[in-house]
């Protein structure tokens, strides 16, 4: 399977090449995932059970071909969270924590060109939120973890944590965090009721 793959905004002004060497494709039920999707209008990303998948990877493996200047963040709990978009047309990116010192990024899939060539699904973690039952094999969230601890070793030892794009050279990230407001938050977990 190839590691390098391209990443692209809806609107294209955004490319990054992403090396996806060991990284893990996932689906993630979390309702902070959904009201991402929601507070950003794309919905459309979420699978019929409110699911919405990723490739979970590291940071300094993100290397922005344009639009680093378009890059934006949002922050939806006031928990550990940043969530990073397309400021040009609000694409989903991905997800960090706040502390460098955790390497970490979870990318929107649906970004890439040839998702299937990503390889299979390895998890569906958080399925206690899902809207609808989860059949068929889930994978396996241990497996997940340990893969991300490695990837987090292996980050250190070749000093990832300090080339990461999504951060300042004082470990700040690279673009203003928007809080969202109680209105915001409001409208992004809890839309109106379906008729």
């Amino acid at each position: 399977m190839p590691t390098d793959h391209l990443w692209t905004c809806d609107c294209g002004e955004m490319q990054i090449r992403a090396d996806l060497t060991r990284a893990a494709r996932v689906v993630c039920y979390c309702r902070d995932c959904r009201a991402m999707a929601r507070h950003l209008d794309h919905e459309a990303l979420l699978n019929a059970a409110g699911g919405i998948e990723a490739v979970q990877t590291l940071p300094e493996r993100l290397h922005f071909i344009r639009g680093k200047d378009r890059i934006a963040c949002v922050n939806m709990t006031g928990r550990d969270r940043l969530r990073w978009y397309a400021g040009c047309c609000k694409t989903p990116l991905g997800t960090t924590l706040q502390s460098r010192f955790i390497p970490y990024i979870s990318v929107l899939s649906t970004g890439f060109e040839a998702v299937d060539a990503l390889g299979p699904v390895q998890a569906h973690v958080n399925r206690r939120h899902a809207r609808a039952r989860i059949d068929g094999d889930t994978g396996s969230t241990k497996r997940m973890l340990a893969g991300m601890a490695l990837r987090a070793i292996t980050s250190f030892a070749t000093l990832g944590p300090w080339r990461s794009p999504f951060r300042q050279r004082d470990g700040s990230p690279v673009a203003r965090v928007h809080h969202l407001s109680d209105t915001e938050r409001a409208r992004a977990y809890d839309p109106p009721a379906e008729s």
